[in-house]
């Protein structure tokens, strides 16, 4: 079983927001706990770069951006001007319409109020990367069953697609860690 191209999170945490909020802490542990790569970077202008650099590698890249509105606009903005094939969710509050509205309209897929639940947050980084992985065109190999989404989903040579559990999700991937274990393709007939 082959697994696509694993998501890499580059979340920008502005310092001020960093050391005020422990909802960003909150969020990045229940990422990590999903088994999610992040990478934090405090610096808007590194991120950018880094951005730059990764723009036509095979990874399915996202961005989750933190910090002043203003701040915000001007990395959505930056970040899709490099590539259109990455996700971008800002944690912006609801209460500011006016630059949730201007993110929006400058490429931000989606985003997310820094006081909401982890399991909203979690939903919208799934519909984001979705989101991107359904716009780069994963096509599944001939008799290859494939982990997608970080392995919360499978999609089989025929092309559907079967979201997993929690306990499928964790056996699938520990699976996949043992080499001496063979094992048929029917094991994950579903009907």
């Amino acid at each position: 079983m082959s697994t696509d191209y694993a998501a890499v999170i580059y979340w920008y945490v502005a310092q001020s927001l960093l050391e005020q909020s422990p909802k960003v802490t909150q969020f990045s542990y229940a990422l990590r706990d999903h088994g999610y790569e992040l990478s934090h970077e405090g610096d808007l202008d590194k991120l950018c770069q880094q951005a730059t650099s990764i723009a036509n590698a095979p990874q399915h890249s996202m961005f989750i951006l933190s910090g002043e509105p203003a701040d915000i606009i001007v990395a959505t903005v930056r970040l899709r001007t490099t590539s259109g094939q990455f996700g971008i969710l800002p944690l912006m509050s609801s209460h500011d319409e006016a630059a949730v509205t201007q993110a929006l309209l400058c490429g931000a897929d989606n985003h997310v109020d820094p006081d909401a639940s982890s399991s909203l947050f979690l939903a919208s980084v799934g519909s984001v990367l979705r989101r991107i992985r359904e716009g780069a065109g994963l096509k599944p190999e001939a008799n290859k069953w494939t982990l997608l989404d970080e392995a919360w989903s499978v999609l089989s040579p025929d092309g559907a697609r079967v979201s997993l559990t929690t306990i499928e999700r964790a056996f699938s991937r520990r699976w996949r860690t043992l080499p001496t274990i063979r094992c048929h393709t029917s094991i994950y007939y579903f009907s």
